[in-house]
C-alpha cells in the first residue's frame, strides 16, 4: 500500500437509481398479464376457483350473520318474555 501526504484517495461515489411508482402503469401491465393468462387457458382455472371463493365467503358471510340474529331473537324470548 502506498502511503503518501498529499496524494489522498478519492471518496467512494454514492450512485443511486431513481425509481418511480406508477400505479396506472402496474395496473395496466397486471391486465395485460391476465389477458395473456386467459388467452393460454392457464388463468381461466384460477379465475373460476378465485370467484367460487369469493361467493362461499359471501354466503359464510351471510349464513353467520342469520345465525347471530336468530340467537339474539332466541335470547331476548327466553329472557325478557
Amino acid at each position: 500500500m502506498k502511503v503518501s501526504m498529499f496524494n489522498r484517495p478519492k471518496p467512494k461515489q454514492f450512485n443511486i437509481k431513481t425509481r418511480y411508482y406508477d400505479a396506472e402503469k402496474e395496473a395496466q401491465e397486471k391486465r395485460k398479464r391476465q389477458r395473456e393468462a386467459r388467452i393460454n387457458g392457464d388463468g381461466l382455472r384460477d379465475e373460476l376457483q378465485a370467484k367460487w371463493h369469493r361467493s362461499a365467503k359471501k354466503k359464510s358471510a351471510k349464513l353467520t350473520a342469520l345465525y347471530i340474529l336468530i340467537l339474539l331473537a332466541f335470547l331476548y324470548f327466553v329472557f325478557f318474555r
